[in-house]
């Protein structure tokens, strides 16, 4: 039978700080392929073919979320405790089955980074729109208080 390894505090401390960093760079290589997929022939990410990299790296960051779900609570503090972690991991979780919208973890992309450019430029119309209808309804809104 097998001897369970006890994880150590500078271990653990180690890993917290690992995980967070791994996390930031799956975040900015997601932003990045999916740039790269639009620039080359508008593929979702999902159908480019170094997408099997960022699955791998899913899987590690499950490898080491499991690790960190044995922390105390002080010691997840970096990632934002317990709760985000669980969350992270969720996410984690939805996008290593491919669901790539899953959730950002900390990109400024957001939900731009799988679209064709005729989808990004159908959305970035319709929120121009969107613009410009709250300001015409400030307008009247003004008009009307005076």
């Amino acid at each position: 039978m097998a001897k369970e390894k006890k994880v150590s505090q500078q271990n653990i401390l180690w890993q917290v700080n690992h995980f967070k960093k791994v996390v930031d760079y799956l975040d900015l290589s997601r932003s990045i392929l999916a740039m790269v997929c639009v620039e080359k022939d508008g593929k979702s990410l999902e159908d480019y073919e170094h997408y099997g990299f960022l699955i791998d790296v899913i899987d590690h960051l499950l490898k080491v979320g499991e690790i960190l779900k044995s922390a105390e609570d002080k010691d997840l503090s970096p990632i934002g405790g317990r709760k985000k972690l669980a969350d992270i991991l969720e996410t984690l979780n939805r996008l290593r089955k491919k669901d790539i919208h899953a959730g950002d973890l900390d990109s400024q992309l957001g939900h731009w980074d799988n679209l064709t450019p005729e989808q990004l430029a159908e959305t970035i119309e319709k929120a121009s729109e969107k613009d410009e209808d709250e300001k015409e309804e400030q307008k009247e809104k003004k008009k009307n208080d005076d």
